[in-house]
């Protein structure tokens, strides 16, 4: 009550409900706590916000496991856009160790997503969207560990070149 019932410290709470809803196989009552968290989220932060787009994949996840694939679909989409821009974003200053370790960091994104398009084959341009990920993900990788490679070298210096190369 001291915060209102669209605060965003009320969002967590609910994103945990919706959760252990979710867990417990009640898909139909976890989703009105996902979508009003959801709606939180989005109000006090933006749409293309890492927090709003974790609560994206758990609606995402219980439209999935409810069997509602065409609501599911948008929420994958918009967690994966902002973790790719998360991902570009901050792995210009990352050794590839640490850009692994971001990757990492979030396992269960791509599993998840993976998934859902594996058991949805008939919904069209999900496997474009995982190739495109993938290719995506691993172009990054490798044209920025290139990049620092190639940097490294143009300073002549040997033995910071040898450390890369281990």
């Amino acid at each position: 009550k001291a915060l209102g019932p669209n605060d965003r410290a009320v969002a967590s709470p609910l994103t945990g409900l919706a959760a252990l809803y979710h867990d417990q196989g009640k898909f139909a009552e976890a989703d009105p706590f996902y979508r009003r968290a959801l709606a939180i989220e989005q109000r006090t932060l933006g749409p293309d916000n890492p927090n709003t787009s974790e609560v994206a994949l758990g609606l995402a996840a219980n439209y999935y496991a409810w069997g509602r694939p065409e609501l599911a679909e948008p929420l994958y989409d918009l967690r994966m856009k902002v973790f790719a821009r998360e991902f570009a974003s901050g792995s210009g200053y990352m050794s590839e160790r640490d850009r692994l370790a971001f990757l990492h960091s979030v396992p269960g994104v791509y599993p998840l997503y993976f998934s859902f398009i594996y058991t949805n084959p008939s919904r069209p341009g999900l496997a474009g969207k995982m190739y495109d990920l993938l290719i995506g993900e691993r172009g990054i990788t490798a044209g920025l560990s290139a990049d620092l490679r190639a940097r490294l070298f143009a300073t002549g210096d040997r033995q910071a070149l040898g450390l890369f190369d281990q």
